[in-house]
C-alpha cells in the first residue's frame, strides 16, 4: 500500500485543482492544513507548521495528468483489476471475498489463461 500520507498530500493537491477551477467563484488557494483531532502515539497534536503544505505548480500539474488519465481509463471502461502482486494482501482479499465486477471477473479468466 502507499504510504497514507503521500495519499493524503496527493488528496490536498486534488482538492486545489478542485477549487480553483469551481466556476462560479474566483478562488484561489495559497495552502491546506489539517486540524488534527486525534493525538500521535505520545498524545500530542502535530503543530500546525508541519501540518501545512504549499502544492507547486509541477506537483498539481501531475496530478492534473493523473486526472485526465484517469478520466480517459473511465470513457474506455478500463476500470482497475488489481495490482498484478500474487501477494498483495489487498488484490487477494478482493479475489477471496468475490468483490470484483463482472468485467474484473473476465480479466482473471483472461489473465489465468
Amino acid at each position: 500500500m502507499a504510504n497514507p500520507w503521500e495519499a493524503i498530500i496527493g488528496g490536498r493537491r486534488f482538492y486545489k485543482i478542485l477549487v480553483e477551477n469551481y466556476k462560479l467563484k474566483n478562488y484561489h488557494v495559497e495552502k491546506t492544513f489539517f486540524h488534527f483531532v486525534e493525538a500521535d502515539k505520545s498524545g500530542n497534536y502535530l503543530p500546525e507548521s508541519k501540518s501545512t503544505i504549499r502544492a507547486t505548480d509541477q506537483e498539481v500539474d501531475i496530478v492534473k495528468q493523473q486526472i485526465k488519465e484517469a478520466w480517459t481509463r473511465i470513457q474506455n471502461h478500463e476500470f482497475y483489476t488489481g495490482c498484478g502482486d500474487a501477494n498483495c494482501e489487498w488484490c487477494n482479499f478482493v479475489k477471496d471475498n468475490g468483490l470484483y465486477t463482472e468485467l474484473q471477473q473476465k480479466s482473471l479468466r483472461d489473465a489465468e489463461e
